[in-house]
């Protein structure tokens, strides 16, 4: 069974004696459980109608992938005192972006009269990263992002206690990865003193250049 947790049913997850994550089914677990399946079904209905109001949408790699994340969960359904095993999954938003835009798709807002409106599990299967506040890492990992750009992902590493090594080619690039993971990790909160009495005189000249 591959179930998209989203939501306060999170904080229901565990760390069990081999160190992996669980999810102990309670009352509770079963309650969203059940409700998943009401969702699945209401999504397959969703398919079917568009499926049957254009034919070749049945080819349609957006409508396929989304009708095996829909397939019923098989029964019979966990107990309670049982323990789900919680597996981490890379999201693919390149694939996500595509399926909003699909929703949002002429063949699909004439046969259903709009847009398809998406639960959240339908999409990223996570929140948006400013409100999440993960705890640090018990066991740091060591990150690497071969093409890291201005640094966005080793930045989130690098202050979740992982090791990170990030390359860039551009020289842009470069020196704002300098900025925000080298200099902060080697010198601390003493950085902030220079950058403190550098913007301040940054600030002073300004204000003191007369305009011609």
């Amino acid at each position: 069974m591959q179930w998209t947790l989203t939501g306060k049913i999170l904080e229901k997850i565990v760390v069990d004696e081999s160190g992996g994550e669980v999810l102990p089914v309670d009352e509770r677990v079963l309650d969203l459980l059940q409700k998943e399946i009401k969702r699945r079904e209401k999504n397959r209905v969703i398919i079917d109608k568009l499926k049957k109001g254009d034919p070749s949408l049945a080819d349609d790699s957006i409508i396929s992938r989304w009708a095996i994340e829909l397939l019923a969960i098989s029964r019979p359904l966990p107990r309670i005192g049982e323990e789900l095993p919680v597996i981490l999954a890379p999201a693919d938003p390149a694939h996500i972006n595509d399926r909003i835009a699909f929703a949002k798709s002429e063949r699909v807002t004439t046969i259903l009269n709009g847009a398809i409106k998406y639960d959240p599990e339908d999409l990223y299967g996570y929140t948006r990263a400013f409100a999440n506040s993960p705890e640090p890492a018990k066991v740091p990992l060591t990150m690497l992002d071969p093409t890291a750009g201005g640094g966005s992902i080793p930045f989130e590493a690098l202050r979740l206690g992982h090791k990170v090594i990030a390359n860039e080619l551009n020289p842009v690039a470069s020196v704002i990865l300098h900025a925000t993971l080298d200099y902060p990790a080697r010198f601390g909160i003493e950085l902030c003193k220079g950058i403190t009495f550098w913007g301040e005189k940054d600030s002073l000249a300004r204000t003191q250049i007369s305009p011609q």
